[in-house]
């Protein structure tokens, strides 16, 4: 048997020594959660596969972003709403509640997406991850034929990634780019790289490291900008077995969409990382 949508709510329930902080935002994921199920006319025993892929979106129930939430969805009351902070202070209350919503639904999307294996693809060996994604470019833009041999020119290209290259592409912008391959689809690869290094810099293992990426990427691609992205994660499938995490964008994508993805990508990908 798979997992129980149970299973989900007793990772997301609260746990004793739980900083104030942390207590409150697990609070708010589990009110998320249990609108999200009532709204599937779902129950704690369902199979937790029956969610399907659930994005932020999906989380605000009509709402244009979480202020908007925080001052009709949620709690309403000052009192109610310092109980569940642990505040006294006199700040706009409902500024604090929408921060702890924003951390709240992060957590929630990541972690359904962690246990049931939705919205994204996980690759643990680079021959496999090398099975699916093909590269028609490398990250400074020379150009050649899925990694075989090189390109003359431009036009050279799948129409597609013709389009991608003199569109959208361009380096040092805060990811690596690369033109790509993905089951036969065509997308600009925005790949974020984690190594040993960095993992020891910021006094991480490469484990931890692995997971904490994993659930940023999975955070992002449940934001309602990332809805036609493809979310490629692979643990120690780069160069010098670094983790990878990897957003395909549709070479067809606007410029405009392509240029905030990147830009939300390279802001929130190492969030929460020491």
């Amino acid at each position: 048997m798979g997992k129980m949508i149970n299973d989900i709510m007793n990772e997301l329930d609260v746990r004793p020594g739980m900083a104030d902080w942390e207590f409150a935002v697990r609070r708010y994921a589990m009110d998320l959660f249990k609108e999200c199920m009532e709204q599937n006319g779902l129950n704690q025993w369902d199979e937790a596969s029956r969610l399907g892929t659930i994005t932020e979106k999906d989380l605000l129930n009509g709402a244009k972003d979480w202020d908007q939430y925080s001052r009709s969805s949620s709690l309403i009351y000052s009192m109610d709403i310092r109980m569940r902070l642990h505040i006294d202070d006199q700040e706009d209350l409902f500024d604090i509640q929408t921060k702890a919503l924003e951390e709240a639904a992060y957590l929630v999307v990541a972690m359904i997406s962690r246990l049931t294996g939705h919205g994204y693809h996980e690759f643990h060996e680079t021959e496999e991850l090398k099975k699916h994604l093909k590269y028609w470019s490398n990250a400074c833009g020379d150009l050649h034929h899925r990694g075989e041999y090189d390109l003359e020119s431009v036009s050279d290209l799948p129409k597609e990634l013709q389009r991608a290259f003199t569109e959208l592409w361009k380096a040092g912008y805060g990811c690596y780019e690369y033109l790509a391959e993905y089951d036969g689809q065509y997308y600009i690869a925005l790949i974020s790289e984690f190594d040993s290094t960095f993992a020891s810099d910021i006094g991480m293992s490469m484990d931890g490291l692995y997971e904490a990426a994993k659930g940023n990427a999975l955070w992002l691609a449940g934001k309602r900008l990332f809805k036609d992205t493809v979310l490629v994660i692979g643990e120690e499938t780069g160069f010098e077995d670094c983790h990878e995490v990897i957003f395909l964008v549709p070479a067809m994508e606007q410029a405009d969409v392509y240029d905030a993805i990147e830009s939300v990508i390279s802001k929130n990908i190492t969030k929460g990382m020491a």
